[in-house]
């Protein structure tokens, strides 16, 4: 049964294309200034193996409100643009935000 309910999970998830906010970094590249992209990444939905501390910090840099630069050390995901100023990251992070609340209130009614 709970396979059955995973599967209907996941499939209720991907039609609104929210997977990737189930994607949170583990370790973040040291070899690049602050901020740092992560370097390896998790999918929550494919493993356990995952801490309480890691979804803590991951779901802190999505809801943070420090400015770019010094005072973010680490993204929350890699971007394919990355943002250049504090306007342009906060434009990114309310996009994961509205996505986190999305997927909350997709698993809440399920």
């Amino acid at each position: 049964k709970y396979t059955t309910l995973m599967k209907l999970m996941k499939v209720a998830i991907e039609g609104v294309k929210l997977m990737d906010t189930l994607v949170l970094g583990t370790t973040y590249d040291t070899a690049v200034t602050a901020p740092r992209p992560p370097k390896t990444s998790v999918n929550l939905f494919d493993t356990n193996a995952v801490t309480d501390d890691e979804v803590s910090t991951h779901c802190n840099l999505v809801w943070s409100d420090s400015v770019f630069g010094g005072d973010t050390p680490q993204y929350f995901t890699t971007f394919k643009v990355p943002p250049t100023d504090s306007a342009s990251l906060n434009e990114l992070r309310n996009q994961r935000k509205i996505r986190h609340v999305m997927l909350g209130n997709k698993l809440w009614n399920s």
